[in-house]
C-alpha cells in the first residue's frame, strides 16, 4: 500500500509539473503576442506621426507657395504703379511746358 501511494504521488507530481509547464508555455505565448501587439501599435503610432509630419510639411509648402504668389503679385503691382507714375510724371511735365509756353505767348 505504501508503494502504491508513492506511485500515486509520483503521478500526481508529474501531472502538476506538466500543468505548470503548460502554464509557463501559455504565459510565454501570451507575452510574445503582447509584444507583437505592442510593436504593431508602436509602428502604427510612428506611421501616424510620419503622416502628421508630412501633412505639416505639405501645409508649410502650400503656405510658402501662397506667400510666393502674393509676393509676385505685389511685385507686379509695384511695377505697374511705377509705370503709371512715370506716365503721369510725363503728362505733368507736358502740361507744365504747355502752360509755360502759353504764359510766354
Amino acid at each position: 500500500p505504501c508503494r502504491d501511494r508513492s506511485k500515486s504521488r509520483g503521478a500526481g507530481a508529474g501531472a502538476a509539473k506538466s500543468e505548470g509547464e503548460m502554464s509557463i508555455a501559455d504565459a510565454l505565448e501570451m507575452s510574445r503576442k503582447a509584444q507583437m501587439v505592442f510593436e504593431t501599435a508602436a509602428m502604427a503610432q510612428e506611421r501616424r506621426h510620419q503622416a502628421s509630419a508630412l501633412d505639416f510639411d505639405r501645409q508649410l509648402a502650400e503656405r510658402d507657395r501662397s506667400l510666393l504668389e502674393r509676393n509676385e503679385a505685389l511685385e507686379e503691382a509695384e511695377r505697374l504703379a511705377e509705370e503709371r507714375q512715370a506716365e503721369l510724371d510725363e503728362k505733368l511735365q507736358e502740361i507744365e511746358r504747355m502752360e509755360a509756353s502759353a504764359a510766354e505767348g
